[in-house]
């Protein structure tokens, strides 16, 4: 069935009467060339009892088709003149449900902020789950790891969207919630102003489980998978999948294309099996490729924790320090009036503006 629709005299918006799926609907009017806008009382957007806020949906304009994926579609917008992301899926009833209840209770910054979302009950065509995103528009950690970046600024920056990706780690484990599905799709990059550009922002949370005992990793991408997710567990140590899959995504950043590039799921699953894992250049800085190995170990139990890799990753401590590829310039400063120290400033300074200034006090 087509969507029925009208054109406003005078503009050019089209008008939709949803009589098909919303998404199918908007589809097929973006492949017209016409922007769309959202009109109050025909799209059941916002004002919903879940959210947590009233949206006011005359707030909310469609622009623009971005990509149709296994959940449904992808449409760019804008919010209050805010771009956002509006992820329209198929509701798969509770499931769907726990993904936008626990998308809407995540406050991080490393992590895709969901503003409000509405179930919308078509009469004709079945239920449908609106979640409406804040707008990341760097594309994402696949996109962006393309290239190899293994010395100076380069692996600089690697270890910084590490760090990143580290730290929405670190803040959903505390939450007790496995996302079992990190995949270079699931991490998005959104400009800002930090050294070296953009902040990386974990998203997706449909397999996620608030109970890390309850989680499945059937969705989850084979290249990223876990070797014990191929066993039957008894949820012990559950939260550790997570580890592993950041390592698979460190690895990516560092060396810039996939793991296990080129092979297929059934292959994957054979290799991971016998306990295949792919390596780092043996040339890499020593506290790099200790990271990596903890976290790749095949005990569960013998990875790190989300907190640690925080830890070690953070600026001014040995991984992100060694793995500049250049020394500290000592300058002494001044005296400390009536104690026998001195003061002495260490700086380091690496392209792309970051200047990393430390002062320490020194025993004289």
């Amino acid at each position: 069935m087509s969507p029925c629709h009208s054109c406003i005299p005078g503009a050019d918006v089209f008008v939709v009467h949803v009589a098909v799926p919303v998404t199918r609907a908007i589809s097929g009017l973006f492949a017209l060339g016409l922007p769309l806008e959202v009109v109050p009382g025909k799209w059941c957007i916002g004002k919903g009892k879940h959210g947590g806020q009233k949206a006011d949906q005359s707030k909310l304009k469609i622009e623009s088709f971005e990509k149709k994926g296994s959940f449904g579609q992808i449409f760019r917008g804008s919010y209050r003149n805010t771009p956002v992301a509006v992820k329209a899926m198929r509701h798969a009833g509770r499931a769907s449900l726990q993904e936008a209840e626990l998308s809407m209770s995540l406050t991080h910054p490393n992590i895709v902020k969901t503003l409000f979302f509405k179930e919308a009950d078509q009469p004709l065509t079945g239920p449908e789950l609106w979640l409406v995103q804040e707008w990341c528009d760097l594309g994402t950690w696949g996109s962006h790891c393309c290239v190899p970046r293994l010395v100076s600024a380069g692996l600089l920056e690697a270890l910084d969207m590490c760090l990143d990706l580290a730290n929405a780690g670190a803040y959903l484990h505390s939450r007790d919630v496995l996302h079992g599905d990190l995949a270079d799709g699931n991490v998005l990059l959104c400009s800002d102003a930090s050294w070296k550009g953009f902040v990386c922002k974990v998203c997706d949370f449909g397999s996620a489980a608030q109970n890390p005992v309850q989680a499945s990793s059937s969705s989850s991408t084979v290249t990223y998978l876990a070797p014990e997710c191929l066993e039957q567990t008894d949820g012990v140590h559950l939260l550790k999948r997570d580890v592993y899959s950041f390592a698979m995504l460190m690895w990516q950043a560092i060396l810039g294309q996939r793991p296990f590039k080129g092979l297929q799921a059934a292959q994957l699953v054979i290799l991971l099996s016998q306990g295949a894992c792919p390596q780092l250049p043996g040339d890499l800085p020593a506290a790099v490729l200790q990271l990596y190995k903890g976290c790749v170990d095949p005990d569960p139990q013998r990875r790190p924790q989300f907190h640690g890799v925080v830890k070690d990753l953070r600026p001014g401590h040995s991984i992100a320090t060694r793995s500049m590829g250049v020394c500290f310039l000592r300058h002494s400063l001044t005296q400390a009036p009536n104690r026998g120290e001195a003061l002495q400033l260490l700086t380091c300074t690496i392209p792309k503006h970051l200047r990393l200034s430390l002062i320490l006090e020194q025993a004289g």
